[in-house]
């Protein structure tokens, strides 16, 4: 009976812990047992009111509130008990009284009223009836009081006393003997107590959460050759589960302050752990996790992967709340994974998903209406799918709409985080931009601009404001907005990045060279990829030497930045840095640095990369090389899908096909003139390809 109200659950979590020191949690079949619904409860209510006077009816109604966490109703019950039991004309059992007793010191104390636990406690020590339990109650209770040595005293007492002959119900108490320990006097002395009862506490596999939540602070060993190799046969799989998480959030915590080497030794293990629960949800969903928190910036595309929306466990399964954040996440951090079929991506990777992730956002959102963060997510995928495809209008006025809902039920339930609020209004602004709308475009930033947050976040806002005045040209407010980003800084690269492109564009005035500064610190403090960002950082002077047509002074630092970066879309940008300097030079050199430039591009690639292969071609017929030309313009055919290849391509492919003397099968399957033919449909606005065709005309 006393056993039976030990499942007694608060939902404070301070209450909580009261609660599971004391025994307050039992197996989950007794749980289950004690809360099947409401046929107990109106059972027990009915034999109250039938029997008032019964002392042990109230007593079992005081356990089911207990059960049923209403900690006030139980105290109330065992009162009514203990009276019963006093003023009964027939004699009751000093047992039934002193488990009353024991059964109200326990609700007293989860109910968070522990000087009067503390006195039906100490009744029960002056009668002899205080059982471990009761001792482990009375030490919470004392420590709740403050009183840490006298709770110290009983608890070192208890582990002293307890019997080895019942070995489950010792590991129960010497389970929560360690949870009081911990609370009181911390690891240090917790953990002789753990390697001295190892073998008792092992006896009962929730401890070995606890001896694996205790170890997991403890770096100075692997908490997994803590536990022997068959220790995952006492667990269920949803147990094995939760402790490779701890095993992994234990080995990032091993790491200290390396966050990504802390990341890359939790994905290690749980990588291992998925090899042997291939069907586990949470190991998937947190190694999604930690590929989203990943510093490198291909890991985002594992992540459908990882959930298992490549696999058959979709088909049979339902995604979770965390599976589905994982992918709405991945899907915005990817920025070139939305639209495949309209424009070309330089990321290698390719999603395997079985369906687009705003079709599971949308999923998501109709099972949970009212939740906030489905909504968010799909909205900000929308608009990397919007900028990815140049802002067309019609998804441009879908965004719209879902923005001006989501500002609605913000305002009139008030349940969107701030930070989400501010990408929202950040998109909105955007959005407001790229469609003309510039007095909108202020307003959204300005109002994100007042939002309580951090300076390094808010930067973004100003950042925002900084693009909207420079649209309309007025220059003093850009200038105002400009010095407010260097003021209040950021701990984000790409921050900087911006800034610095705004800075070179509209030769902003900032007195030093602070965004210089502050970049190189950002990247030392966060420890970033020096090479890559430093390379984008200096794309942004090439960009001005470019616009300000010094191509010599682009091709030197572009060169430079090779030598460090080797990067494909950079090479294809030295090599036609070098075809521009070569023309306006008339140097061969440069033609020569040029075809080494974009055959290195070529080579770097996994899947083509459009337009290189025609860039090397007009280098290669720059330098007299026709065969080169002839063979680089076929590679180039190739490089493009074939249902978006571009006029010039078609155009290109029939100059190959009159002038080569060996005609290769592309060439072959149709005549020339009908390459020709089909560029003219392709671009009919094309002015050249009509003077070309009237010097065509009877050609075969």
């Amino acid at each position: 009976m006393q056993r039976a109200g030990d499942d007694a659950r608060d939902a404070d979590h301070r209450m909580e812990t009261v609660e599971e020191v004391a025994g307050g949690r039992e197996d989950s079949r007794r749980e289950e047992q004690w809360q099947t619904g409401k046929g107990v409860f109106v059972a027990i209510t009915q034999a109250v009111q039938r029997a008032p006077h019964y002392p042990e009816g109230h007593n079992l109604y005081g356990l089911v509130c207990e059960a049923r966490s209403d900690s006030c109703s139980a105290i109330a019950a065992y009162r009514r008990a203990r009276f019963a039991a006093n003023v009964s004309t027939v004699a009751t059992p000093s047992s039934c009284k002193h488990d009353i007793t024991a059964n109200l010191s326990r609700a007293l104390c989860v109910a968070g009223h522990f000087l009067d636990g503390t006195r039906e406690c100490k009744v029960l020590e002056e009668e002899g009836f205080l059982d471990n339990r009761g001792l482990l109650i009375y030490a919470v209770a004392l420590w709740e009081l403050g009183k840490s040595d006298q709770a110290l005293s009983i608890a070192k007492h208890l582990t002293a006393s307890v019997s080895s002959s019942d070995l489950k119900t010792a590991a129960d108490v010497l389970g929560m003997i360690c949870k009081l320990l911990y609370h009181i006097v911390g690891m240090k002395y917790t953990w002789p107590v753990i390697l001295k009862k190892k073998d008792t506490l092992l006896q009962r596999s929730r401890n070995v959460f606890l001896i694996a939540s205790v170890k997991a602070r403890n770096t100075s060993e692997h908490l997994e050759t803590f536990f022997s190799s068959g220790i995952e046969s006492l667990l269920s799989h949803e147990e094995a589960f939760e402790l490779h998480s701890l095993i992994a959030m234990a080995k990032w915590l091993s790491c200290g302050s390396n966050r990504e080497m802390g990341i890359s030794c939790a994905k290690k293990h749980l990588k291992r752990a998925l090899h042997i629960y291939p069907h586990s949800v949470s190991i998937r969903n947190q190694l999604s996790t930690l590929l989203i928190w990943d510093k490198n910036w291909k890991a985002a595309h594992c992540v459908s992967n990882c959930t298992g929306m490549g696999t058959s466990m979709y088909l049979t399964s339902k995604l979770s709340k965390p599976a589905y954040e994982n992918l709405g996440s991945a899907a915005v951090s990817c920025y070139s994974s939305c639209s495949r079929n309209t424009s070309f991506s330089t990321c290698e990777d390719q999603h395997t998903c079985r369906e687009k992730p705003t079709h599971l956002l949308q999923r998501w959102c109709h099972q949970q209406p009212w939740n906030h963060k489905p909504k968010y997510l799909i909205i900000v995928t929308f608009y990397q799918e919007a900028r990815e495809r140049k802002f067309p209008r019609h998804i441009c006025y879908m965004l719209k709409r879902l923005l001006m809902s989501a500002f609605a039920s913000e305002t009139s339930a008030g349940n969107c985080e701030t930070y989400q609020k501010l990408m929202l209004l950040l998109c909105a602004s955007e959005l407001c931009l790229q469609c003309g709308d510039y007095s909108g475009c202020l307003h959204y930033a300005t109002d994100a601009s007042q939002l309580s947050l951090p300076n390094g976040v808010l930067f973004f806002s100003h950042l925002q404001l900084c693009r909207a005045y420079s649209s309309v040209g007025d220059l003093g407010a850009l200038q105002v907005e400009y010095q407010k980003c260097l003021q209040i800084g950021t701990c984000y690269e790409i921050g900087w990045l911006l800034l610095k492109f705004l800075e070179c564009t509209f030769k902003l005035k900032s007195g030093s060279n602070t965004i210089d500064m502050n970049f190189e610190a950002c990247l030392k403090e966060k420890g970033s990829c020096w090479y890559r960002w430093m390379a984008l950082f200096n794309l942004v002077d090439i960009q001005i030497f470019i616009s300000d047509q010094e191509f010599l002074l682009a091709e030197a630092l572009l060169r430079r930045v090779c030598s460090h970066q080797v990067d494909a879309c950079l090479l294809f940008l030295h090599g036609v840095v070098c075809m521009e300097v070569a023309r306006k030079q008339s140097d061969s050199n440069f033609l020569s640095l040029a075809v080494k430039s974009l055959s290195k591009a070529r080579e770097m690639k996994v899947f083509p990369l459009p337009i290189v292969s025609a860039m090397l071609a007009q280098a290669h017929a720059s330098l007299g090389a026709k065969s080169n030309w002839e063979r680089d313009l076929r590679l180039e055919w190739y490089s493009w899908p074939a249902e978006i290849r571009p006029a010039e391509l078609y155009f290109l492919m029939y100059l190959v096909a009159r002038q080569s003397k060996e005609a290769s099968e592309i060439e072959s399957s149709q005549a020339p003139v009908k390459w020709f033919l089909h560029a003219i449909h392709l671009n009919p606005s094309c002015l050249r390809y009509w003077k070309v065709l009237q010097k065509v005309k009877g050609q075969p």
